[in-house]
């Protein structure tokens, strides 16, 4: 994965996302279950995503910008 902020290989995307999912996990979280997200359009959101997808939760975006 590529940003202007810099550069992540497979291995460090993987395991970011694994990370994630692993903390849903601990919190409860069960498949199905909605997380929301609030980020704003980076490399992070994305891995977010990634990892509450492998957790097998569904994701519900929220706009930041949004009042």
């Amino acid at each position: 994965m590529v940003h202007a902020t810099g550069t992540l290989t497979r291995a460090a995307v993987g395991e970011r996302m694994e990370r994630v999912a692993q903390a849903l996990h601990g919190q409860g979280g069960v498949a199905g279950t909605p997380v929301a997200i609030c980020l704003e359009r980076s490399p992070e959101l994305i891995l977010a995503v990634l990892g509450i997808v492998r957790a097998g939760a569904a994701y519900v975006p929220i706009d930041p910008t949004y009042p």
